[in-house]
């Protein structure tokens, strides 16, 4: 019997960010298009907007452009545009908490079809989330089909509200590499949004003393601007770190900054699952994260980096500087990252994925 190909649309508010998310939804488009018919609806975009992220050339996107209008004519305006798009599929997969309690009262009302199944994916942390929005979401999610969580602790507290079809699927990540680094640069890398809730002003206060006493060490900060940006340079300039610390905007291909790196950190205020840690462990690199809620108990092991008690600027440091000093532990825990990484491959994430279209679909080849 063939193999059933199932047409797929996942929504999402734009894709022409560099941010985690958007980039979320086009590694899955692009791993789900390899046995099935994917489209990215992107409503706020319009047809000059470019994504920031290769796209296969078997997805199929469309711009809704409803950036322009105002937030009630864009919620109007939604459902007539969908209706359009998606009234031969079989899944319909929401990618924010406003398109997916959409998609909940669309179910509520019967506007969608039942063959049509509903998918949301919650790709934020769990209490990042406004408790307006986050009330909304537990009302909207009983009559999603099925709540997708990036880590156990989030489908737990959807649990507890009483939504109990949830499953757990990672981020696909969007590379592989057969390189590892050698661990013998003497780089700490961190990578990300200068954004408040990445936490980097933390990682230099944390660090000061050690960059100061380990001169031939730097901290390198890669990412775009964000509402953080003047702090982390401000921040730099009164621990007199400006020849110790690097920061480069985001380059698509970073592959070369994680090989010529020794030590990765990251020490977010929250996280939904932070696929830096994942890229970080692909090239081999030994982690040292402190213990947000989500996100890097589910990704690092004990042997492969090391996790501190969050907002322990003590405890981060001594771990960083306990790597600084053993080339041949950061190399043993850098091997083992490469290895556990393939517990999130594309592979087991895209069976992760179709296993899930099959049971909500009842399909069983």
């Amino acid at each position: 019997m063939d193999k059933k190909i199932f047409r797929i649309s996942l929504i999402t508010s734009l894709f022409s960010g560099k941010g985690g998310t958007e980039r979320a939804v086009i590694n899955l488009a692009n791993n789900l298009c390899s046995s099935n018919k994917v489209k990215i609806i992107s409503v706020f975009t319009d047809k000059n907007d470019t994504p920031k992220f290769s796209i296969a050339e078997k997805v199929e996107v469309i711009h809704l452009g409803l950036g322009k209008y105002n937030f009630f004519y864009r919620i109007y305006k939604l459902w007539g545009e969908l209706k359009k798009h998606i009234k031969t599929d079989d899944f319909i997969i929401g990618q924010i908490p406003f398109i997916n309690i959409l998609l909940g009262l669309y179910r509520l009302f019967r506007i969608i079809p039942a063959e049509c199944k509903t998918i949301a994916i919650e790709h934020t942390s769990f209490f990042a989330v406004k408790k307006i929005t986050r009330s909304l979401t537990f009302f909207a999610y009983k009559y999603i089909d099925i709540v997708v969580s990036l880590t156990q602790y989030s489908a737990l507290q959807f649990n507890k509200k009483g939504i109990h079809r949830t499953k757990v699927i990672p981020n696909v990540v969007s590379f592989t590499s057969s390189k590892i680094s050698t661990c013998s640069e003497k780089v700490i890398l961190s990578v990300g949004r200068m954004s408040r809730e990445k936490n980097f002003t933390y990682i230099i206060e944390s660090l000061s003393d050690i960059l100061k006493e380990n001169i031939d060490w730097q901290l390198h900060i890669i990412g775009d601007i964000g509402d953080d940006t003047q702090n982390i340079y401000n921040t730099i300039q009164k621990f007199k770190l400006e020849g110790s610390i690097i920061i480069e905007n985001f380059t698509n291909d970073i592959s070369e900054k994680y090989l010529s790196s020794s030590i990765y950190v990251l020490a977010s205020k929250y996280e939904g699952f932070p696929m830096v840690l994942i890229e970080a462990k692909i090239f081999g690199l030994p982690i040292v994260a402190h213990d947000c809620l989500t996100g890097p108990k589910e990704i690092i092991k004990e042997n492969d980096g090391i996790l501190t008690p969050y907002m322990d600027s003590i405890a981060f440091s001594n771990a960083v500087e306990e790597l600084i000093g053993d080339e041949e532990r950061r190399i043993f825990l850098g091997k083992n990252a490469k290895e556990n990484a393939k517990e999130f491959s594309p592979n087991n994430i895209l069976n992760k994925w179709n296993n899930l279209f099959k049971e909500l679909k009842n399909v069983t080849n």
